[in-house]
C-alpha cells in the first residue's frame, strides 16, 4: 500500500495539467480568437504544451521525489526492466487520457460563461474514480463495478497496479490495451464537440 500511494502520487506530477482552465481563460479574455486564425490545430498545440509541462515535472519533481520517498519509506521497486518499460508506456497513456478529459472539460467554456464549478467537479471525480485517493480494489463491489466502465481507472490505478505487481503477465498487457482503447475512444467526443464549439464561439469582452 505504501508503494502504491507513493507511486500514484508521484505519477500525478507527470500526467496532471491545467489545460481545461487554460482554455477557459483564453475563451474568457478573447485570446482564443487569435489562436483560431493561426496555422495550427488549437487542441493539438494544447496537448503538446501539456506534454512538455509533464516532462518538466517528470524530471524536476517525479524522479527526485520518488528517490526521496524511497529513502524515507519502505518502497518496493520492480526488479524486472520490462515492468519499468511497460509502466513508462502506461504513463504516456495516463497523460493522454487525462489530457483528453481536460480538453473536453475546457471546451465547455464555449457553451458556458464560467466553468469553474465544472472543473472542480471533474477533478474530484477523476481523483476518486482513478484510484488516486483510494485504490479501486478497496471500493465496495458495486462501486468497483461502475468504475470498470469508466476511463478514470486507466489514469492512475492500472499503471500503479502494474508497477506494484498487483497486475502482471497477460493482465498487464490487457491493462495497456484498455488504456489505448480509452485514449482512442475519447477522440470521438473531442472531435464532435470541437466541431460544434468553433461555430458558436462566444468571446466575453473580446
Amino acid at each position: 500500500m505504501t508503494t502504491y500511494v507513493a507511486v500514484t502520487w508521484m505519477a500525478r506530477a507527470f500526467y496532471f495539467n491545467n489545460l481545461d482552465r487554460e482554455i477557459a481563460n483564453e475563451v474568457r479574455d478573447g485570446s482564443v480568437a487569435i489562436q483560431f486564425v493561426r496555422p495550427y490545430h488549437y487542441l493539438l498545440v494544447k496537448l503538446f504544451q501539456g506534454f512538455g509541462e509533464g516532462l518538466f515535472r517528470l524530471v524536476m519533481f517525479m524522479v527526485p521525489g520518488l528517490i526521496v520517498v524511497c529513502l524515507i519509506f519502505p518502497i518496493e521497486l520492480p526488479r524486472d526492466p520490462a515492468v519499468w518499460l511497460l509502466y513508462a508506456a502506461m504513463l504516456v497513456f495516463s497523460f493522454l487520457i487525462n489530457s483528453e478529459l481536460n480538453l473536453l472539460t475546457g471546451m465547455g467554456a464555449f457553451y458556458f460563461e464560467n466553468i469553474d464549478g465544472l472543473i472542480r467537479m471533474k477533478r474530484v471525480v477523476v481523483d476518486l474514480f482513478s484510484g488516486l485517493l483510494v485504490p479501486i480494489a478497496l471500493f465496495p463491489g458495486w462501486l468497483a463495478d461502475i468504475s470498470q466502465w469508466l476511463p478514470f481507472q486507466a489514469i492512475a490505478y492500472l499503471p500503479s497496479a502494474v508497477f506494484t505487481g498487483q497486475t502482471s503477465g497477460e493482465e498487464a498487457l490487457a491493462a495497456v490495451g484498455l488504456q489505448a482503447l480509452w485514449a482512442a475512444a475519447l477522440i470521438v467526443p473531442i472531435r464532435l464537440l470541437w466541431r460544434a464549439a468553433r461555430k458558436r464561439l462566444f468571446v466575453q469582452g473580446g
